[in-house]
């Protein structure tokens, strides 16, 4: 019921796979001697059976470009169904939906579109005419990696019909599974925006990348599907898929692939976190060679689900490493010492923290790159975010610092402007020792200045992080492994609510 309002449909079933669905439905409509006119560019499985198994049961398909040729043309008297997606896999095309709805009908078949990739929140295919939406709930329905199902929507004639073989042919979806989709359904809105908003801010960026060949992504400019999209999405987004050809083949995505710190490489989507595939070798491994290139897919081609971190995490990351001058072209384990730091820099910094906890930042940088390093925190300190670290830079501290805490024995000395303490203990201005329980209440001063404030401390990380609690202060980024544990010792084992 909840996923037949949201596309508008009479009636729903739910599946053991997505394929179950799509396979179950299509044997629904069609018997030996029947025809089907489908877009190549779908997903892999959906070809294969189109193509190969439907053969077995006396069904032949003829396969379109949906864009570049007219479906018209390919209807014979024995056509049954037009079958094509909202948004292809992997090459993120979009056909006229209300087109091949006209086009079916007036020769007596049906129109089924899966709706995977755009859900009911960017398109709704009945709406345009379509007869049956299918989706793989594995996806954005599911859309926490956690289960993996099916869907069809449409007529309640249609639906009783489809019914029939789902009991026949035991694909039912689980007691379990069909929990944890309607636990999912709740929060869809909100993740299929903000992964279209992101995919968005990832496809310009690739578009100018300059390893890069092409982007296909229906939101660009430069996509030939665009006026379709937005004819049909009506402003809800484009959807959280983007495919990217690298100009370097597969030698280049190879080494991509290799090198991923953050984003993973898996042969599913639409998670909460950013992914990628390769399709030659994942959701289109049963196609020949001939094949793939036919409908497009090449071996330097990479398909990205965009997750729902922040959307300029990617574009922020790949600025901080040319400030850094950090050749992201190889491993972390390949890396001297100062650029692992760089490197950590990076990860502590490309989600633009509103509070940034940093122990010796620049170690084994050089002159240069420490001042370049403290730039960027001035930088990020102006647009509101606080930041405490430790440094023996005395001079880029007196620079950019505004105020600093000079603590000995675990005792605050004292808490000053930089100015004012470097006149009088300029030597003193880090000084090793414990920050203790005794003195958080003389911390909290260091808070009083609000977030525009930046600081010098110097003493135990976990004392600051109980200040930090004290304040519910929620928002916190670690730059480094061991205050990482430090972390996690604290608020997990010490069984601290955070």
């Amino acid at each position: 019921m909840i996923l037949a309002a949201g596309d508008g449909a009479e009636k729903g079933l739910v599946f053991a796979s997505g394929m179950a669905a799509i396979t179950t439905s299509i044997l629904a409509v069609v018997k030996p001697g029947d025809h089907i006119v489908a877009s190549p560019i779908i997903y892999g499985e959906s070809f294969y059976f189109l193509k190969y198994e439907l053969k077995r049961w006396g069904v032949e398909t003829t396969f379109i470009d949906f864009n570049t040729q007219d479906a018209a043309n390919y209807i014979r008297p024995n056509t049954t169904l037009i079958y094509g997606e909202t948004i292809a896999n992997p090459l993120m095309s979009v056909p006229d939906m209300r087109y091949l709805a006209d086009v079916a009908h007036a020769n007596g078949a049906l129109l089924f579109i899966d709706n995977t990739f755009a859900t009911s929140i960017i398109a709704k295919p009945l709406k345009f005419g379509a007869d049956l939406v299918l989706y793989s709930a594995t996806k954005y329905l599911g859309g926490h990696d956690d289960i993996v199902g099916g869907a069809v929507l449409g007529s309640e004639k249609l639906i009783k019909k489809i019914n029939f073989y789902l009991g026949l042919y035991g694909s039912n979806l689980g007691a379990t599974e069909s929990w944890l989709l309607a636990r999912s359904l709740r929060t869809l809105p909100l993740r299929v925006r903000k992964m279209s908003e992101n995919a968005l801010a990832l496809a310009k960026f690739f578009e100018k990348h300059p390893k890069v060949e092409k982007v296909y992504y229906p939101g660009l400019d430069s996509s030939p599907c665009k006026d379709w999209a937005d004819s049909q999405f009506e402003g809800n987004g484009y959807g959280g898929m983007l495919c990217v050809n690298f100009k370097g083949g597969q030698a280049e995505v190879d080494r991509l692939i290799k090198n991923l710190q953050i984003v993973r490489f898996v042969p599913t989507l639409a998670g909460v976190g950013t992914t990628l595939t390769y399709p030659p070798r994942a959701s289109h491994r049963d196609l020949s060679p001939q094949e793939l290139a036919e409908i497009g897919i090449t071996m330097g081609q990479i398909r990205l689900s965009a997750g729902l971190r922040r959307k300029d995490c990617a574009v922020e990351a790949d600025l901080l490493c040319r400030r850094l001058g950090l050749d992201t072209s190889k491993k972390v384990d390949q890396l001297s010492f100062g650029n692992r730091k760089k490197v950590s820099i990076v990860c502590a910094l490309q989600h633009q923290p509103r509070l940034c906890i940093l122990d010796e930042p620049t170690s084994g940088l050089d002159p240069l790159m420490q001042r370049e390093f403290f730039e960027i925190l001035k930088e990020r300190n102006a647009r509101g975010a606080t930041i405490f670290l430790s440094s023996h830079v005395l001079s880029e501290i007196q620079r950019n610092c505004t105020r600093a805490a000079i603590i000995r024995e675990g005792k605050l000395i004292a808490c000053d402007s930089v100015e004012a303490l470097s006149r009088t203990s300029a030597r003193r201005v880090h000084v090793q020792g414990e920050l203790t329980v005794s003195t958080l209440t003389e911390v909290r001063d260091l808070q009083q200045t609000g977030s525009g404030a930046s600081f010098l401390y110097g003493g135990d990380i976990q004392a600051l992080l109980r200040v930090l609690s004290e304040q519910k202060i929620t928002d916190l980024t670690i730059s480094e492994p061991d205050l990482e544990e430090i972390f996690l010792h604290y608020y997990l084992d010490g069984g601290e609510e955070t």
